[in-house]
């Protein structure tokens, strides 16, 4: 396999069922992290024992209650796990439901828009989170948040996005993940 290389931890979220023999099978550098927890099904405590190093804790297309996510993601962070947070937007909706979903103070936040969002599009979507945060929490806490995009990411334009300046990363969907390696190789060539 060919060395993978990259500015940013690489977490791979796959279904619970396949934690274990995931965690066997992936590389020291390459973490586990498990997808949407709905509480009571899976404790925060038990993923971290199976080796998860972070949970996703919302979702942009069927995103939950801003309470539910604020439970789940402190349940997450009482036991030492990272949080991702999936936020994002559909034509129709307005920019106060996206700076609703920034209000919770996160580790990580993955945006997903449109299907048809250009990188520009992405990236200033991306320095419009950050500047809220930077207004509404503070600049340094601006600056230390990871803003990941979460649209479709391929080889064709994981390059154009990884240039984008406020574009920290991508979270992959199953069909990014045939090309790992071109992407991850795009990130680590970033700046």
């Amino acid at each position: 396999m060919r060395p993978i290389s990259t500015r940013l931890p690489i977490v791979v979220a796959p279904p619970i069922l396949y934690l274990a023999s995931l965690k066997e099978d992936l590389r020291s550098e390459v973490k586990v992290g498990a997808r949407i927890v709905t509480i009571g099904t899976f404790q925060a405590s038990q993923l971290k024992s199976a080796g998860v190093t972070a949970i996703r804790a919302s979702d942009a297309i069927r995103p939950p209650t801003q309470s539910y996510t604020k439970m789940s993601a402190s349940l997450t962070m009482d036991v030492g796990l990272s949080v991702v947070l999936c936020i994002g937007h559909t034509r129709q909706q307005q920019h106060e439901m996206l700076i609703d979903q920034v209000r919770i103070l996160v580790i990580v936040l993955a945006y997903e828009g449109p299907p048809t969002t250009t990188p520009a599009a992405a990236d200033e979507t991306h320095a419009q989170i950050r500047s809220f945060i930077a207004e509404y929490f503070h600049p340094e806490v601006a600056e230390q948040v990871h803003i990941i995009y979460a649209g479709p990411v391929d080889k064709e334009n994981c390059r154009v996005l990884a240039q984008q300046p406020n574009i920290d990363g991508f979270l992959l969907n199953a069909g990014s993940v045939r090309e790992f390696v071109d992407i991850t190789d795009a990130t680590r060539k970033k700046k």
